[in-house]
């Protein structure tokens, strides 16, 4: 299926009601839609009879049949009209709404509780196809009474990834969420970046709910991320107070206050800092060494060792970076190893920064 543009396509069709047309043969001067196009593919056309008018997305079924299948704007206030009797004239075009306007852009944010995706450095939005204009004041979603993965009224899940799309709601765009397994991928006719086999809902953002489902896109938790206008974010986790170890000689999280998590798309790249004070206890020497965990693994990362003397402080502090391989979420947060049994010490500070671009 392709979606098609062509000169000179004309027919007439004595059609009526709101259903699909049938066409009865191109007008003098012109050609028939069957031989611009193949059988399944796609154009933008308009009906016109009187003062009876409609813009839309047609596709074309067999050799003389065109379905309705997007209305884009009709006489019918935006809606598809039902046409009385009489010769329409039906022609392939290319609407305003696909030529005029900027670029397809906008930034999608949190408001609130809810995602904002509004104006930015345009106001233009490729939907099923037509550019269309995305308000003013944006649009919004929250985490009950949505849509997810195309069933309405739905309640977003804990601690669940989501890509988001902007579809048209009659007339008007409106917001949707998909689980990030639905996928991803680029329209071939639009070159827009749509929810995999779901022309009509083109992709806005990514986003997760926290544990307790709500949306979450400030300190450690940056779970909105925008499909266009893509900024650098920055997130930082720190201990609220000194942390103490358990003297236990194999790796494992120091605490997980600490935990600093972002989602990210496929390809892009975390960048993370972390650093830190360490105090050994009483008259015990002690080494121990500090770790930065990504999704609580540590088998990518480099460790800082230190000898402690005892009652004496040490520092720590490094930086590494991730690559996401997918549309998907991390986590970083710190480990230790107690290189004395049973000797533990203590973390009189400790942060960790995250800057997602």
């Amino acid at each position: 299926m392709a979606h098609i543009t062509a000169d000179r396509v004309r027919e007439s069709s004595t059609t009526t009601g709101a259903g699909d047309f049938t066409l009865a043969g191109a007008v003098t001067g012109s050609r028939t839609f069957a031989n611009a196009m193949a059988s399944g593919d796609t154009c933008e056309y308009v009906i016109s009879m009187g003062s009876q008018w409609e813009v839309g997305i047609g596709t074309l079924s067999g050799t003389t049949t065109l379905q309705r299948t997007t209305i884009v704007a009709s006489s019918n206030s935006g809606s598809a009209v039902s046409f009385t009797s009489g010769t329409k004239d039906v022609a392939l075009t290319a609407s305003s709404a696909r030529l005029g306007g900027l670029p397809q852009s906008g930034l999608l944010t949190q408001s609130g509780a809810n995602l904002l995706f509004a104006p930015k450095n345009g106001n233009r939005i490729m939907i099923g196809g037509i550019l269309r204009n995305i308000p003013n004041a944006g649009i919004t979603a929250g985490v009950t009474g949505v849509m997810v993965n195309a069933v309405a009224g739905q309640t977003l899940g804990t601690s669940t990834n989501y890509l988001v799309s902007t579809y048209n709601n009659s007339g008007t765009p409106a917001l949707a969420y998909w689980t990030v397994g639905t996928g991803r991928t680029t329209d071939t006719a639009t070159g827009a970046e749509i929810i995999s086999g779901q022309p009509g809902h083109s992709v806005v953002g990514l986003m997760r709910t926290t544990s307790l489902g709500a949306i979450a896109s400030t300190g450690k938790q940056l779970f909105v991320r925008s499909w266009f206008n893509r900024q650098t974010i920055s997130g930082k986790g720190s201990f609220t107070t000194s942390r103490n170890t358990t003297g236990t000689a194999s790796f494992y999280e120091i605490h997980t206050e600490i935990r600093t998590e972002w989602v990210a798309f496929a390809g892009e790249v975390a960048r993370i800092g972390h650093h830190g004070t360490i105090l050994g206890h009483g008259s015990n020497a002690t080494t121990t060494s500090t770790v930065l965990a990504i999704d609580g693994s540590t088998s990518t990362m480099t460790a800082q060792t230190n000898s402690l003397p005892a009652a004496n402080y040490g520092t720590f502090g490094g930086n590494e970076t991730v690559i996401n391989s997918s549309d998907t979420n991390h986590y970083a947060t710190l480990f230790t190893f107690d290189f004395s049994a049973g000797v533990a010490v203590t973390y009189a500070s400790a942060g960790i920064v995250v800057g997602v671009n």
